[in-house]
């Protein structure tokens, strides 16, 4: 009877060994077999519930053997005897069974001896034993030549009478125009070494059907080969037919078989084509002879563009052997699918299908290449990795369930060119890498292009790469909680690779969330002046949304922000481990830092840096970090920190200058640091040593926004911050207009004075202020900014010693009514150096009880026509008015010249060591005293001491009869102590208490 001889294959990954990957049915008359044998006497025996399978071995040459296989590898069995065998297992009824050819006799060799194939090996158990698995083997030298093809007469070949299957081709042999060669199922084709079989015709082609077999034979590196450069080779079912699923093949039967020769290729290229269509359960397979890696070269589509490439449940394996069409550059690779040109693409859809144990790639793109599919793909055991693509062509490489494990190194490499169509990366099993293996400093940039990165994809950099999104590009990476994407260096050390940079793009679809960016900042990604090493680089006018990212273990910062760049969200931040610091950022970038739970923190240098190279000048407000700001760049010194906007600093936060960095509000610009008694503010050198930075400064800046609260500025005063003639270097300066609301502030530490405050700059509470530990004083005041001082609980003790003062510049007079407060050190009235000099009250003075006024040498205070001044003190708490403590001098002396205003008022106000010289530059006699009254002066005077006048001058000089005391215009020195009246006492004045001019 008729019965269909089925050749199968079964792969094992244990063994090296040879194995030709065909399913063949042969067709050929075979004698049925019965099963089960005649009962005997004495009853029937109980039925089996077990069978056993065997059959017959026919054809086998002399000392050679074939293995087969039971049900995938459940059982081999190499047979080297002609004749009856029989497997050890036994299987229940009911149970399938399938018997491939596991390795074909003389697979070790490079020439194929004879070839094997067996009838009757699929079926299942019908309660008896099977005997009629037929294993028939065939000498290869025996094979039947291949028939002369003729033009336009199709030719078929297929199994002869003799049950032979195997047909050969000796020479280089074309396939004729309108001509198609059929391999008919049970035919063996073989191109024997050294031939060549060839499709030129876009109307010629070969069709291999199933459970044929055709093999490229080979001895040493000549090959056979195949050539489809037209026309088409066509395996297996035809696509109408296919019932391809999408299970993954691999481990199963194999059908159509192509057996590929030492170092053969199959090429593909102009109008040629190649259609593969197996089955989940009977793949077609491209094997070589040997089971070796590298046995072949592979399949190369070249310059194919058309949809008629089609490979659906293929297996490819064991190529890679060699450059496929010997191009210089073209990476080994089990299938290749490469366009000469972007007029010249090459085409595939391939899906279902495995490619695997190859000595170079899985697979190679190049940036010509068009994937129409390429799905529920497995790539395993290949030797430089599971696959190449070049630009573009990442996009084509599809996620679960395709896989990609198991290569030598698990990696799908990126070539380091530009991406310029908008395209998707999905999540793969293996990681991208960026650059090919030997790449190292090059930049893979998403040119006019969109890159949009899946959840849970992971990007591995060569050494010195990195990924740069252009001008036009844009970059959509958006991760998940539960799956970041992975951006890292090929080895996990600081500054393997450059980073991540966008360079001015200004997209809308830019994002990062939960990336992980991480080993990189071995140089800037950018080529641009300024921009220096860091994991994540965001230059020029880019847009970015961005949260919930980590930057971590690289070799420069964490970040670099430009002035310019517009970041939304950046919540949820974690950035550590990196060498140069947090970040850094220039200007405006600032204001996109966030509040806990983001982290900056662990970092070589636990700094946020800010650039002063560009001003502020957008409002903006500075979260609370976890780290410190640092003002000015690690390198930066002597520079300042420019604020022409708004600027509102979070309670708790610390901001560090660099050495000889500086702050400067401008004067459209404001500062509104807002701490609390939790929370403080502050402002301090790199260094905890005074001088170590310039300072805060205000320069004119008018806005009612303007605060100062809880904020703690130390170890400035290096010079002043402001570039103002006249302004001294101090903790803190407020000159021109500025209006500050300032409280509970300190200023300490510093090596000039805690604070300068200009005569027009106007500050609002002033309380609670300590001023201690500075150089040169507690402050130094220009005319009626001497208002702003406060009393306790401030404190401006505790200065330099012998320097516990509040410096009051003579330069310019008080033009506005005012108070001195009490304040715990004296008014210093002309500044250390000065001398001689007198401060001009042209408004109305007061000055609080329990104060206290230190005059420099031969200083004074002069009360003009326009002037009075109100010194009212207590019984328990003087005024004084005396000389600086650490200067053995005298002063000048206090002066009314020609002030007639009913303000003038001294109670319990002690004058001490004054009457340098007259305080007054007038004509007339004018005599050196403590107190002066010139002209119509009208002063009331009561409790008051005059001791220790100088030499040169008196207790009090008056003109007289133009001066008024106490209501009366004395007319002599007596009538003007008398005047005076008992309540004052003088002592210890060497030329006399009063004088009269």
């Amino acid at each position: 009877m008729n019965i269909t001889n089925e050749v199968h294959m079964k792969k094992s990954r244990l063994f090296r060994i040879y194995t030709i990957v065909s399913v063949m049915a042969l067709a050929a008359l075979l004698a049925a077999c019965g099963g089960g044998g005649g009962g005997g006497g004495g009853g029937n025996p109980p039925p089996a519930t077990d069978f056993t399978l065997g059959g017959t071995l026919t054809g086998l040459a002399a000392n050679a053997s074939v293995t087969i296989s039971l049900n995938g590898g459940a059982e081999d069995k190499t047979l080297s005897d002609n004749g009856p065998f029989s497997f050890t297992t036994r299987l229940a009824a009911s149970a399938s069974y399938v018997v491939t050819i596991k390795a074909q006799p003389g697979s070790s060799s490079a020439v194929l001896s004879q070839f094997c194939a067996i009838a009757k090996g699929r079926g299942t158990i019908a309660s008896k034993n099977v005997d009629d698995i037929a294993v028939k083997c065939f000498s290869v030298s025996s094979a039947t030549a291949l028939p002369a093809m003729s033009a336009q007469a199709p030719t078929t070949i297929t199994p002869s009478p003799d049950g032979n299957p195997i047909y050969s081709v000796s020479s280089s042999t074309t396939v004729p125009a309108g001509t198609s060669l059929t391999v008919g199922e049970g035919a063996v084709l073989v191109v024997q070494p050294g031939a060549s079989l060839t499709v030129s015709d876009a109307t010629s082609s070969i069709v291999v059907q199933p459970s044929a077999t055709l093999i490229l034979d080979s001895s040493s590196t000549e090959a056979g080969a195949i050539n489809v450069s037209g026309g088409s080779l066509v395996l297996g079912l035809d696509s109408a037919d296919s019932s391809s699923t999408t299970s993954t093949v691999g481990d199963t039967e194999d059908n159509s078989s192509v057996v590929m020769g030492a170092g053969s290729q199959i090429t593909v290229s102009s109008s040629g084509s190649l259609k593969a269509i197996g089955t989940a359960s009977n793949p077609i397979v491209f094997t070589g002879k040997e089971k070796t890696a590298g046995y072949w070269k592979g399949i190369v589509f070249q310059a194919s563009n058309t949809t008629a490439n089609q490979l659906d449940n293929v297996i490819v394996e064991y190529a890679g052997g060699g450059a496929l069409n010997n191009y210089t550059g073209m990476p080994l690779a089990s299938l290749a699918v490469y366009g000469t040109a972007s007029s010249a693409q090459s085409r595939l859809s391939m899906k279902n299908s495995v490619i695997r144990n190859g000595k170079g790639y899985g697979f190679y793109f190049n940036s010509n290449a068009v994937l129409d599919d390429f799905s529920n793909m497995r790539v395993t055991g290949n030797a430089l990795g599971a696959g190449r693509v070049d630009g573009d062509t990442a996009r084509f490489v599809t996620g679960a369930p395709s896989s990609y494990t198991g290569n030598t190194a698990d990696y799908v490499y990126v070539s380091s060119t530009a991406l310029s169509v908008d395209q998707s990366w999905p999540a793969l099993d293996v990681p991208y890498h960026i650059g090919a293996p030997t790449t190292t400093n090059a930049n893979l940039t998403v040119g006019a292009s969109k890159l949009t990165i899946a959840a849970g994809a992971t990007l591995v950099f060569g050494s010195g790469n990195a990924l740069v999104v252009g001008t036009t590009g844009s970059l959509n990476a958006g991760g998940s909680a539960s799956a970041h994407i992975v951006m890292k260096g090929q080895e996990a050390t600081a500054g393997y690779w450059k980073g991540l940079a966008f360079n001015a793009t200004g997209s809308a679809d830019n994002k990062l969330s939960f990336v992980d960016v991480s080993d990189a900042g071995s140089s800037s990604a950018l080529n641009i002046s300024g921009v220096p090493a860091a994991n994540l680089i965001v230059y020029g006018a880019t847009n970015l949304a961005i949260d919930n990212c980590n930057l971590t273990n690289g070799s420069g910062y964490g970040f670099y922000y430009a002035s310019d760049a517009v970041l939304s969200g950046n919540s949820g931040m974690s950035v550590t481990g990196n060498a140069s610091g947090a970040g850094l950022v220039v200007g405006n970038a600032a204001r996109y830092l966030s509040a806990s739970p983001s982290t900056y923190k662990g970092n070589a240098k636990d700094f946020v840096y800010v650039s002063t190279s560009t001003a502020l000048s957008v409002d903006q407000g500075w979260a609370l970090i976890d780290v410190p700001y640092h003002i000015g760049a690690p390198t930066a010194t002597d520079s300042t920190l420019a604020v022409n906007a708004g600027l509102s600093i979070a309670a708790g936060n610390t901001l560090v200058f660099g050495t000889r960095n500086g702050m400067a509000i401008g004067s459209n610009g404001y500062l509104n640091a807002s701490g609390t008694p939790a929370a403080r503010i502050a402002m301090k050198g790199d260094t905890d040593s005074p001088g170590a930075w310039k300072g805060l400064g205000f320069n004119s800046s008018p806005s009612a926004s303007n605060k100062l609260s809880y904020v703690d500025i130390t170890y400035a005063g290096y010079s002043a911050v402001l570039s103002v003639s006249g302004v001294l270097a101090a903790n803190l300066i407020v000159y021109g207009g500025t209006v500050l609301a300032i409280d509970n502030c300190r200023l300490s530490n510093g090596s000039s004075y805690g604070f300068f405050y200009s005569g027009d700059a106007t500050l609002i509470g002033n309380s609670s202020m300590t001023v201690t530990g500075n150089a040169s004083g507690a402050g130094y005041v220009v005319g009626n900014a001497a208002r702003f001082m406060s009393s306790a609980p401030s404190s401006y003790a505790g200065n330099a010693s012998g320097k516990d003062y509040v410096y009051v510049s003579t330069g310019t007079a008080l033009s506005i009514d005012q108070s001195w407060a009490d304040m715990d050190v004296p008014y210093h009235i002309g500044a250390p150096t000065t001398t001689g000099a007198a401060l001009t009250v042209n408004a109305h003075l007061t000055i609080a009880p329990g104060a206290s006024l230190a005059f420099g040498s031969d200083n004074g205070l002069s009360v003009s026509s326009s002037g009075s001044l109100t010194a009212t003190g207590a019984a328990t708490a003087r005024i004084a008015m005396t000389r600086e403590e650490e200067n053995a001098g005298y002063w000048a002396g206090i002066g009314y010249n020609g002030s007639a205003s009913g303000n003038n008022d001294l109670a319990y106000v002690d004058f001490s060591y004054g009457g340098y010289s007259s305080v007054l530059n007038v004509s007339g006699g004018v005599k050196a005293a403590a107190l002066i009254l010139h002209g119509g002066s009208l002063v009331n005077i009561s409790n008051c001491s005059f001791a220790n006048s100088s030499a040169n001058g008196y207790g009090v000089s008056v003109d007289v009869p133009n001066a008024t005391i106490n209501g009366v215009k004395p007319n002599d020195a007596a009538a003007a102590q008398s005047a005076i009246g008992a309540s004052s006492v003088f002592s210890g004045n060497s030329l006399g208490d009063v004088i009269s001019y």
